[in-house]
């Protein structure tokens, strides 16, 4: 089964028009939240999310690998 983020349609925009104004406004959380759906919505080509430190992939950094097995609690 692939890792996958599942959350209503509905409920996430509501999360969404929280954050945009009034007491729960969060810019960073709003515009975050707007991302996700978005890259939800590309349901014909899934996005990816790739981490990056100073503009590096895992895939090329050995200690970005380490740090980001421990959160998943894959470390070795």
């Amino acid at each position: 089964m692939p890792a996958e983020i599942r959350i209503d349609l509905d409920r996430l925009n509501e999360f969404i028009d929280l954050t945009e104004s009034g007491h729960y406004q969060h810019k960073l959380l709003h515009y975050l939240l707007k991302s996700m759906r978005n890259m939800g919505a590309r349901w014909r080509d899934p996005p990816t999310i790739v981490l990056t430190v100073d503009d590096v992939e895992a895939d090329f950094d050995e200690e970005l690998q380490a740090t980001l097995d421990k959160y998943t609690g894959l470390e070795s």
